[in-house]
């Protein structure tokens, strides 16, 4: 499963610290007992997906200043979303800390 997760971009394919550590995390989250363990409906998920594709497409409209603070070493969440951010947001102070 790990694989394919890595097909899709979502975790770097290059790297076994990266799968490793994704694994670690896996299971700490697993573990957490305030955490939801269920299944994601699909009217959920898709839902989800659509709150995602309206805020991609409308960064350009964010005129607030904004911290955008990204780990670079994160292997769960693929980053290329702050680069739209900084790229599209309409804001003159902005910032990208990695």
């Amino acid at each position: 499963m790990i694989q394919d997760y890595a097909q899709i971009g979502i975790i770097s394919s290059g790297e076994d610290g990266c799968v490793t550590q994704l694994k670690l995390r896996r299971a700490e989250a697993e573990a957490d007992q305030l955490s939801y363990n269920g299944k994601l409906r699909a009217p959920t998920a898709n839902s989800c997906i659509q709150l995602s594709r309206d805020v991609c497409s409308r960064l350009q409209e964010i005129f607030t200043p904004f911290l955008c603070c990204i780990g670079t070493k994160d292997c769960v969440v693929n980053n290329s979303g702050a680069a739209d951010l900084i790229r599209n947001a309409k804001t003159i102070d902005r910032m990208l800390k990695e």
